[in-house]
Parts: C-alpha cells; structure tokens; sequence
C-alpha cells in the first residue's frame, strides 16, 4: 500500500501480527534487495528484505508480497513470487 499522507495509528490485530512498521517505499527499491539464501529443508531459495532503518529483516511471505509490488508497481516488470520459500520458523 502506498501512503501520501500523515502517518496513521497503525493498530495491528495482535493475534494475527507481531508488529506493524511504516517503511518508506525507497527501502525496498535498494540494491540489496532481495536477499536469497538456501536452506536444507527446501530446494526453493528463502527470500528477505534487510531493512536497515529497522536494523530487522523482513521474511516471506510478506518478503516476498513487498518484492513483487516492487517489481511491479515501481519498475513495472512482471514478476512472479511463488517459487520463494518462507524460513523454517514461518512453518510452524
């Protein structure tokens, strides 16, 4: 979701969310963005987005949900998500 106004109260479901952060969309278009990494779990690559101003990184599958509205929305390249793999704790 783009935001072009004052900052809202974000106010997340807490049985559903951790936490919830406002990330400038500059974040996701750095060149470090995506992070793949392999696990032995999976032969799929686990994607994140390391957000250095949350000194955090985000994990699929919202990792992968932000990546694509970048690709999409920003740069307008076609890019499919699906083939990402989440980490081992999202399997819980």
């Amino acid at each position: 979701m783009f935001w072009g106004g004052v900052t809202p109260a974000l106010v997340p479901n807490p049985a559903e969310v951790e936490r919830a952060y406002v990330v400038p969309v500059d974040e996701l278009d750095r060149p470090d963005i995506p992070q793949l990494r392999s696990i032995p779990e999976s032969d799929r690559p686990v994607i994140s987005l390391p957000i250095p101003m949350l000194d955090a990184s985000i994990h699929a599958p919202t990792a992968a949900v932000l990546f694509q509205l970048r690709e999409v929305a920003i740069h307008g390249r076609a890019t499919r998500v699906s083939h990402y793999e989440q980490p081992v704790f999202a399997w819980r």
